[in-house]
């Protein structure tokens, strides 16, 4: 490390006069400026602005798809139960609980909030049977979707094997 060097000079006086060094003399100090560290927050700062503000926009999409695979295993349960069984599996949505159950097993999801299912054509009630399955496997599917504020995902059955898939809508 440098050593501040002083300099003292004699007058004729005899009385010391102290002679400082100019500022291109002292030392440099080893560091960061403020000047570089408040660019430093900034580019930080801006760069989990960005991050975060796209992440919490995907939230919504990442609960809808995730509930639509959550039904899809559902239904597919509700349907292996059935032939199980060799009983109808009735699948029941009632809106005001927002859950979902089967009739045979009594198994049951909830609905996320933020998401809903819509019946298209059908009057307000406490229940909605929206899924049947057969012993044989077979199904019949209700006219419904499920949405939330921004994605719309509409189900796409097979009758005969008995499979319900969720794919984007308009």
């Amino acid at each position: 490390m440098d050593s501040l060097v002083v300099k003292v000079t004699m007058q004729k006086s005899g009385v010391g006069r102290i002679k400082t060094p100019s500022c291109s003399e002292l030392p440099t100090p080893e560091g960061f400026s403020l000047l570089e560290m408040l660019v430093v927050l900034l580019i930080i700062s801006v760069t989990m602005g960005l991050f975060f503000g796209v992440n919490f926009r995907q939230k919504e999409s990442v609960v809808i798809r995730s509930f639509a695979s959550e039904l899809s295993m559902f239904l597919q349960a509700a349907r292996g139960q059935a032939v199980a069984d060799g009983r109808t599996n009735l699948c029941f949505y009632y809106p005001e609980k927002a859950l979902i159950t089967d009739e045979l097993k009594g198994r049951n999801i909830q609905v996320p909030e933020g998401v809903e299912i819509v019946f298209k054509d059908k009057d307000h009630s406490e229940r909605y049977v929206f899924a049947s399955f057969f012993s044989d496997g077979s199904l019949i599917l209700e006219d419904f979707f499920i949405k939330s504020q921004e994605h719309e995902y509409h189900p796409e059955a097979d009758p005969f094997m008995g499979r319900v898939r969720f794919g984007a809508g308009e």
